[in-house]
């Protein structure tokens, strides 16, 4: 029987697969639970990645099922960040506004003005920003 030498390109991806499967198991544990929460935790990748329209359908399902406030709270503005980068201001504003309703306990406030703000102007909608 042949022994297999442990050299360090082996070491190194044994240790980043525990640490990826650490990780993975650690995180699914404080997302939310649920098919609604898989769908959460698909459209952040998938936005993360500039994948819009399937970010979009993700979080689309997610809040037609979701009545948790900073879960939904998360999905909308992601929502909202994927028509904005799409340039479908008018599908973003509705998401954005009710966004902005939170105030400064949605921990993304400032940025929600700013995305309102952009919108208005690229409209030109000159009193609204």
């Amino acid at each position: 029987m042949r022994r297999r030498k442990w050299t360090a390109p082996r070491v190194v991806a044994g240790i980043l697969a525990v640490v990826v499967i650490r990780g993975l198991t650690v995180h699914a544990g404080t997302a939310p639970v649920g098919a609604d929460g898989q769908a959460l935790v698909a459209g952040n990748g998938l936005l993360q990645r500039g994948l819009y329209d399937l970010a979009i359908k993700q979080y689309q399902t997610f809040l037609s099922g979701s009545s948790a406030p900073q879960p939904a709270a998360t999905a909308r503005y992601g929502l909202a960040v994927a028509f904005f980068q799409l340039g479908r201001l008018d599908d973003a504003e509705p998401e954005l506004l009710t966004l902005s309703k939170l105030g400064n306990r949605f921990e993304f406030a400032a940025d929600v003005g700013l995305m309102l703000a952009q919108a208005s102007l690229t409209k030109r909608s000159f009193e609204d920003a």
